[in-house]
């Protein structure tokens, strides 16, 4: 041996013979090694309950072979080998007294060699079992302190709680009884590590959870107790295991720890496991039912569960919402359905239908349609019985569903198929009808021209039917686009006016009221013609009486009470006033939606398709505008629409157009 290595081999007896933790002194002792033995990387076995290892350099993985380990542990004798590439692997087994106590391993990366390590290595390996030793037989039991600690943690983990608080709960409690300035719990969920809680923030948090994460997992994967010494003072990783399972690492940091610590918290650990187990379950559950909570809150389905008295049990929000009652009447305990009889009553057309349906007790599931009134509503209800095991009804679970609209699309369906059986039907027959006598005999001129006139004016009107039904078709699909441009209103209303005073007769007369120094406005010249032309058309069909009616234009300075909410962007208000039949006011929002027909003598008698309303609406909001009507039955009516200024033009070319 030479004088350099025995003066290590000094440096290092004193290092190992002094009072702190052993992880300390075995970090001091791999430092001077390294002065006389400069090997790549080291590892110091301890082969105590529970074993762990310290590595230096500690900043990368060692990359250790396994089974090297365990053939020189086995032997109990030095293994020296070469792995190639340079590197070279010298194992010493640390016993005394024939009881193996654990290894010291290093990698050397030279060319060859030296073979004067060996009796360095031979020399240091029983210093380091009288280290391992003399700590082994220090507080070989736990003090009153300890266990007073570990009793304390038991009691708090003992009463059931999800992984937030239990988390809470154990990083505290290390910090207080383990002189710990940071301790971190991992806990395993399907199959997956995730952090769950971090208490102190003595470091830089960021690094320290990088760092920690890794060193959590390693613990968890070998199931084994690791220590690790960083520029943040001692890390140990704690497993925490239910018998062979792992279910999260306890990680524990700080500058202070000692033995004390590590025997503590390694019984702690085994506290700890079945007690993260059990969160692990609750939150599961818990999550579970807050899943469930949320979805019943959110369903638009109002759902009620009774037990076998008819007891309320519970209920979600839609429940009360769609009986039109506040969510406060409906309690639990409460008798379903006399107790919301009271509230209730006035909507009910016919109780003791309503009471019969509930009075149902028979096994199968059964259901019925209610309608209450003011407003108007069709329910449908079903009701299920849940049966035990015994196949006897213990609970009742009732599904409220509003199907008022459904039924409402279905009755505007048959009546838009037989309206427009019939509409399509009229001219067909017309057609058909003029021309065969068109092709059976030989007219006059002019009592030819009058039956093609007839024919065209028919087919006319089937072409405008049949665009209709196509506008809705793109509508849906978002198909139709618009071709907007500097519009001049008053140069289009008069060009439309003039086409359609051909088609007046002598009862009906149209007024146009538009300032000739009008804005221009920034539309598809086509989609308002057809707006228009919708609107007209309406006010001289349903006139039936005839009238002025009037076309109004101007800018839009105050909504009229009647508006709906507008857009900010400056407009034209355009209105059509006829003396007509009128819509009652409870129609006047139905008029605009598809298919929709005000059921009375005068429209069915007038006819109609029930689309241009609908239509002409989407073609106003496709612009930014927006459309209302503003009516009285029998008093005429009056429709509303705006369209977007070009504000920009109108500012650059600082006149109107």
């Amino acid at each position: 041996m030479t004088t350099s290595h025995l003066q290590t081999l000094h440096w290092i007896t004193r290092s190992l013979a002094g009072d702190e933790p052993l992880a300390e002194r075995l970090h001091t002792m791999l430092v001077k090694l390294r002065a006389s033995l400069p090997y790549a990387e080291a590892r110091v076995i301890v082969l105590q309950t529970p074993a762990w290892s310290y590595c230096l350099p500690n900043q990368r993985t060692p990359s250790w072979a396994a089974h090297w380990t365990e053939e020189m542990l086995a032997a109990r004798a030095p293994v020296t080998r070469s792995a190639g590439q340079q590197q070279h692997y010298l194992g010493w087994p640390i016993c005394q007294d024939e009881e193996l106590l654990g290894a010291v391993e290093l990698w050397v990366v030279t060319e060859e060699l030296d073979q004067s390590c060996i009796p360095l290595l031979d020399a240091l390996v029983p210093l380091l079992a009288m280290t391992i030793q003399a700590e082994a037989t220090r507080g070989l039991s736990q003090t009153t302190s300890q266990l007073a600690a570990l009793q304390e943690l038991q009691e708090q983990l003992d009463a059931p709680c999800l992984l937030a608080p239990l988390a809470l709960t154990v990083t505290e409690w290390v910090q207080t009884h383990c002189a710990a300035q940071q301790a971190l719990l991992h806990v395993i969920q399907d199959g997956r590590s995730s952090l769950l809680s971090f208490v102190g923030a003595a470091y830089d948090q960021v690094d320290t959870v990088a760092t920690t994460t890794v060193l959590a997992h390693s613990a968890m994967h070998h199931s084994t107790a690791l220590m690790h010494r960083n520029g943040n003072g001692l890390e140990c990783a704690l497993p925490l295991r239910v018998g062979r399972e792992t279910v999260g690492a306890l990680v524990v940091i700080g500058r202070g720890l000692r033995r004390e610590s590590g025997e503590l918290l390694y019984a702690a650990a085994t506290l700890i496991g079945p007690a993260l187990r059990r969160a692990v379950v609750y939150q599961q559950m818990a999550d579970k039912e807050q899943q469930l909570a949320r979805i019943l809150s959110n369903l638009p389905t109002g759902l009620a569960l009774t037990d076998r008295e008819g007891l309320l049990l519970q209920s979600n929000p839609a429940w009360a919402h769609l009986w039109g009652v506040p969510e406060t009447t409906i309690q639990g305990g409460q008798l379903v359905p006399w107790d919301m009889f009271e509230p209730l009553l006035p909507r009910l057309p016919d109780p003791i239908a309503f009471d019969q349906f509930f009075r149902h007790t028979e096994g199968a599931v059964w259901d019925a349609t209610l309608q209450l009134q003011e407003p108007y509503q069709l329910l449908r209800i079903l009701r299920i019985p849940l049966l035990d095991a015994l196949g006897q009804r213990s609970l009742t679970l009732f599904v409220l569903t509003d199907i008022t609209r459904e039924r409402e699309a279905e009755r505007a369906k048959t009546e838009f198929v037989s309206v427009v059986s019939h509409e399509l039907r009229t001219p067909l027959t017309s057609i058909l009808g003029y021309t065969e006598l068109l092709r059976a005999r030989d007219f006059a001129p002019a009592e030819r021209f009058e039956l093609l006139d007839t024919v065209w004016r028919q087919a006319t009107h089937l072409s405008s039917l049949v665009e209709d039904l196509l506008n809705v078709s793109r509508i849906d699909a978002g198909r139709i686009t618009l071709s907007r441009w500097v519009l001049s209103l008053r140069q289009l209303v008069t060009e439309l006016i003039a086409q359609m005073n051909k088609q007046l007769d002598h009862r009906h007369q149209l007024l146009l009221d538009i300032p000739a120094q009008l804005p221009p406005v920034y539309a598809d010249r086509d989609r308002v013609r057809q707006i228009l032309s919708n609107l007209l058309s309406n006010a001289i069909k349903y006139s039936p009486d005839g009238g002025e009616i009037v076309l109004r234009a101007e800018v839009l300075s105050t909504p009229p009470p009647s508006a709906p909410a507008l857009p900010p962007e400056p407009a034209l208000l355009i209105t059509v006033r006829d003396p007509g039949i009128g819509i009652d006011p409870a129609e006047q929002q139905r008029i605009f939606e598809r298919f929709y027909r005000v059921d009375n003598s005068n429209t069915r008698r007038i006819g109609g398709s029930g689309l241009g309303l609908s239509i002409t609406k989407a073609l106003v909001e496709l612009h930014g505008g927006r459309l209302w009507v503003s009516s009285e039955a029998g008093e005429g009516s009056t429709f509303a629409f705006t369209l977007p200024l070009a504000s920009d033009v109108v500012h650059t070319t600082n006149g109107y157009l």
